[in-house]
């Protein structure tokens, strides 16, 4: 899945915070304060700064979907017209791929998406964000947490925090600076690491 994140610029002095409607729609809203109690950096001056979030694990699915029916058509037809002993097993092969590219696409529209993110948490300076991905597989598999922090406008990223499903929310990540990103967590956390030149503190509430 990409989506974009565009984000509006305040009048001088006022900090915005930005959300990531859905079907390409666009809200922002700039509250006035800049810092919480403890000083933790809650909002983001605005610009008409545009970040690209990709969805890596459906763009994967999809071009190995495509991939495994295009090698078994291509298959099917390059031994058209050979002897029967290469042409047979070469088109069991292809019907092969076909049959799991085409039961993969199927399994991909019937069942709905487990993975889900946040709308994006930015940097005070606007060059990186965190967003929270839960994973959810229900009977096909675990489910669990995790803050990703983006960079290179939104085309690099790494896992910077990983715990139980729903250990951590978007309301509970915060930049500190540039440089600095606290995440306070629920329950079981399974790895904190930093990333980026981003010094990463878990805390548990």
């Amino acid at each position: 899945m990409l989506s974009l994140s565009i984000l509006c610029r305040p009048p001088d002095g006022v900090t915005s915070s930005c959300i990531h409607a859905p079907a390409g729609h666009f809200e922002c809203s700039c509250p006035i304060a800049t810092t919480g109690a403890d000083n933790a950096i809650v909002g983001t001056r605005c610009s008409t700064k545009r970040l690209v979030f990709i969805g890596w694990w459906l763009l994967m699915r999809v071009c190995a979907i495509v991939l495994s029916v295009a090698a078994g058509a291509y298959g099917i037809w390059v031994v058209h017209g050979k002897r029967w002993l290469l042409r047979l097993p070469v088109r069991l092969l292809s019907l092969l791929l076909v049959l799991l590219g085409a039961s993969d696409a199927i399994f991909v529209w019937a069942f709905p998406n487990p993975n889900s993110y946040s709308a994006p948490i930015y940097s005070p300076n606007r060059k990186m964000a965190v967003r929270v991905h839960e994973y959810d597989a229900s009977g096909f598999g675990g489910a669990d947490t995790s803050a990703e922090l983006f960079w290179a406008h939104g085309l690099k990223s790494k896992s910077v925090f990983f715990g139980e499903y729903r250990s951590v929310d978007a309301a509970h990540v915060r930049w500190k600076s540039d440089s600095e990103l606290e995440v306070s967590y629920r329950g079981t956390a399974f790895s904190c690491t930093s990333a980026f030149n981003v010094s990463v503190r878990c805390i548990s509430q």
